[in-house]
């Protein structure tokens, strides 16, 4: 009898390790190419001409150390007369994650207090605008139709 509670106890927990194993969030995410999959997202959302910036240039843009950044892209409008962009950047962990988080809020504070009198018609992009986190990567869309391309977004970060 008591032999058989044991194993009874050895297969419940092995039936648990599986089970949250098997649970984990971030292995989805792992093969994700941004610099691709934000091309495919501008192509197949309604962004005004819009523009691919350099990597060595993308840190003027947001105040964080390419030490903190794996994979990153950033789409910006070509005229700079419009806020609409598009970012997603992928780190090694949670907290260089973290990090980028918070210089997208950045960055969306400065756009805010830039288009604010300098286009206020363009305020609520801004106001609309998603900033997102699935696992270490963070997206930032900036456009007037934030729901359509968030549900394209959707399709790459499920």
């Amino acid at each position: 009898m008591k032999t058989r509670i044991n194993y009874f106890q050895i297969s419940f927990f092995i039936i648990i390790i599986f089970i949250f194993s098997s649970c984990n969030t971030n292995s989805y995410l792992s093969d994700i190419d941004v610099k691709k999959t934000s091309e495919e997202i501008i192509q197949n959302s309604i962004f005004p001409s819009m523009i691919n910036v350099d990597i060595g240039n993308i840190e003027k843009y947001y105040e964080m150390e390419s030490s903190n950044i794996e994979d990153v892209s950033l789409y910006i409008n070509a005229s700079g007369g419009f806020p609409d962009e598009l970012f997603i950047s992928k780190s090694q962990d949670k907290e260089k994650s973290d990090i980028i988080y918070k210089n997208i809020e950045k960055r969306k504070e400065i756009l805010i207090e830039t288009f604010r009198d300098y286009q206020p018609d363009e305020m609520y992009k801004l106001e609309e605008s998603q900033i997102l986190r699935y696992g270490n990567y963070n997206i930032f869309i900036v456009s007037e139709n934030s729901d359509e391309v968030l549900k394209e977004v959707k399709k790459y970060f499920k």
